[in-house]
């Protein structure tokens, strides 16, 4: 980590000529910058991951109820040519029922890649209500829920108890990928008015987007947060970059 990390810090400033800043990296990687490169680091976000051979289902059960009575099925399915087909028109109808500025959720293409990943879904009479798509990560962690998609029109509910029937499916670890913390959290080289400021704009920022609406989501899963960094040199970002970083994590 330490030598790969260097030679792409030197090769940003250097060749580039550009300003290199790490983003949702691992504790191990913030300390190499921080300690080892004199980095400022910063925590205000959080890998959401769940242990799927402890997982305990939580769903209400009253939506699970009404989700049977419906008569909504779930079922693991392929990502063939007519499913892509049912699956195409929801999606798309999916993006133009959204509010909001919208960030990293406007690109959303769950048949990249079908080999390493796996489609749940919820139908009823034919037509998609939700979907999971798992994306394969490394044998150490397993898989991310890469995108779980509540249809407009789904039957209430309909998407936890499809979570829900994800995890009986799957064994080991599965992550909802990184989600807004409760707390900023200043690492190294970051105190005094600049770690009062961040603290106070992420906090700004998290209360006018609701951006812990989605953690407190992933938590009715049993989901633990565990810290990932923002990294960046100490003279290389200023204030409002440091905005812009923290505006990132909106959807």
């Amino acid at each position: 980590y330490k030598e790969v990390c260097q030679a792409f810090v030197k090769f940003a400033t250097q060749e580039l000529k550009l300003t290199p800043v790490w983003m949702l990296v691992s504790f191990d990687i913030q300390k190499i910058l921080g300690r080892d490169l004199g980095w400022r680091t910063l925590s205000c976000t959080e890998e959401q991951r769940v242990n799927t051979d402890k997982h305990v289902a939580n769903t209400d059960p009253a939506k699970a109820r009404r989700v049977e009575r419906e008569g909504v099925k779930m079922h693991e399915t392929k990502a063939d040519a007519d499913f892509i087909a049912k699956g195409d028109p929801a999606i798309e109808q999916w993006k133009s029922n959204r509010k909001g500025k919208q960030v990293h959720l406007t690109e959303v293409r769950p048949w990249v890649d079908t080999a390493h990943r796996r489609y749940f879904v919820a139908e009823k009479d034919g037509k998609v209500q939700c979907l999971v798509v798992l994306a394969k990560l490394s044998p150490k962690h397993g898989w991310q829920v890469k995108w779980a998609l509540d249809f407009p029109g789904a039957v209430n509910g309909a998407i936890e108890v499809l979570i829900e029937f994800v995890f009986s499916s799957i064994t080991g670890l599965v992550t909802f990928g990184a989600g807004a913390s409760q707390t900023f959290k200043p690492g190294e080289h970051l105190h005094g008015v600049r770690a009062k400021f961040l603290s106070t704009t992420y906090n700004t920022i998290v209360n006018r987007l609701g951006l812990l609406r989605k953690t407190g989501f992933r938590n009715k899963f049993g989901a633990l947060g565990e810290e990932v960094y923002i990294c960046y040199p100490k003279h290389g970002v200023g204030l409002r970059d440091l905005q812009q970083i923290v505006k990132f994590f909106q959807d």
